[in-house]
């Protein structure tokens, strides 16, 4: 068990292993009204600090989602500007996914021992200099490197998963606003980046357009999670939710060792949860990626694309909102169902929408905004919901593996159906049937069936 007690930081500087130090260590920072730690200005704030932590998390969010969902835009621009086919553009996306797959455990890994601020920060960095790098490109192994390798690499962290498991640390009570008013950044990224981007590509270029956004995540998002995130409110004295006094649910967490990956893999319910994630990031990021690339192929404008795709963006916070009070009231996986079932209805409106049809397409906007927002942490919050606390990250860690599969394969699959049939009909019909093989999955791993706790050994 890791110590976080006055005693060992100040000797060591970070976490170790000691036994028997980590209760009374909560207790002993619980129980003080000051800390008088290096950030002892925190407990002086006249809000609770872990709100703060949200307000960040939703601008990082909005940026690193944001900049994921105008991959839609950039292919088409890449495409006419390069002349590269929509299989060789979606295989880089692929690649992004499968390096996003790959860097997932690593970074949770560094997240525990270095902290968010690091963490993240570094993230940031890595993402500018991705987005710094694709501005440069002219060749295809170079538009690999920057889109599908660094990018990828960058964003990893900063997607909600990520972001997510910072405030599940800050929030129990409230865990769920918290993680909604976060998600809600997503909408707030892809209406704003969306329009702006796909003006900045029709005045200065897509090159430009990623430069200015590189600089935007080196100037912007690295300041803010470097000097704002902190890992757990007990290291600031402070308890979850801003409450006086350790939950009970928080006491239990923290007691024990971690079962093994092994252990937690036993259970069935587990497997039907992670197939679920794969069939949601295959169904939506295929949606994502080809919807605006069909839509331009069927005759609709690009400008009435790019504005269909914001106004999504705005739809998706309220239905974040929607399904988190959703999940308050219903089970989580209704509220799953729900949101899924919007993007079927999406893609079956895709498969008849028709240039001057625009009541069609508000409404395809509307439904989709479901499914972009049941996407957006419904399967995560369902494993924190499923599993052991104790392994909540290495849970998530290996959930993101299987997400981040089917969003790579989603855009690659796409692209390749689109290539061999000459356009996006039998890929919206495989992007239906994997959302219903989600839901499915999502009512067999049913939490309202309870928890697994796995005792530790």
């Amino acid at each position: 068990m890791l110590c976080r007690c006055e005693k060992c930081w100040s000797l060591n500087k970070r976490p170790v292993r000691r036994e028997g130090h980590t209760m009374d260590a909560i207790k002993a920072l619980t129980a003080r009204r000051t800390w008088t730690g290096s950030d002892g200005w925190i407990t002086q704030l006249p809000w609770f600090y872990g709100w703060t932590l949200v307000g960040v998390g939703f601008l990082t969010v909005a940026m690193s989602q944001g900049t994921r969902a105008i991959f839609g835009v950039l292919m088409v621009a890449i495409g006419d500007a390069t002349g590269w086919s929509r299989g060789t553009i979606s295989g880089a996306l692929a690649v992004n996914a499968l390096v996003m797959a790959l860097s997932a455990i690593p970074w949770g890994i560094a997240l525990d021992r270095y902290g968010p601020r690091r963490t993240y920060g570094s993230a940031a960095v890595i993402a500018g200099f991705g987005l710094v790098m694709l501005a440069s490109v002219s060749t295809q192994w170079q538009f690999y490197v920057g889109l599908g390798i660094m990018m990828a690499i960058g964003l990893t962290p900063l997607r909600i998963a990520g972001v997510g498991v910072t405030l599940a640390r800050w929030f129990v009570k409230y865990r769920g606003r918290s993680r909604s008013i976060m998600s809600a950044g997503i909408g707030f990224g892809v209406l704003v980046l969306a329009p702006v981007f796909q003006w900045l590509v029709g005045r200065t270029g897509w090159q430009d357009a990623c430069l200015l956004l590189g600089i935007l995540f080196i100037a912007a998002v690295f300041p803010l999670n470097a000097l704002c995130m902190r890992y757990q409110p007990q290291d600031c004295g402070l308890c979850p939710d801003g409450a006086s006094e350790l939950p009970d649910v928080r006491r239990r967490a923290v007691t024990g060792e971690a079962p093994p990956l092994s252990a937690i893999l036993r259970h069935r319910r587990i497997w039907m949860l992670l197939a679920c994630s794969w069939c949601s990031g295959i169904s939506f990021q295929l949606i994502l990626v080809h919807g605006v690339a069909h839509l331009v192929d069927i005759g609709v404008s690009r400008s009435w694309v790019a504005a269909l795709l914001g106004l999504s963006g705005a739809e998706t916070v309220a239905a974040v909102l929607l399904l988190g009070y959703l999940t308050d009231h219903w089970h989580i996986e209704a509220a799953y169902t729900v949101g899924y079932m919007g993007l079927v209805g999406s893609i079956a409106l895709l498969w008849i929408a028709h240039p001057g049809q625009d009541w069609l397409l508000l409404a395809y906007s509307s439904f989709f905004s479901l499914g972009f927002a049941a996407s957006q942490g419904s399967s995560t919050l369902m494993m924190a919901e499923i599993g052991d606390e104790r392994s909540l990250g290495v849970l998530t860690g290996v959930q993101t593996v299987f997400i981040s599969l089917g969003v790579a394969m989603g855009p690659a699959l796409g692209g390749w159906l689109h290539d061999q049939t000459g356009d996006y009909h039998l890929a919206l019909a495989f992007a239906a049937a994997t959302a219903l093989a989600g839901i499915a999955c999502a009512w067999w791993a049913a939490p309202r069936h309870g928890r697994l706790v796995t005792e530790s050994r």
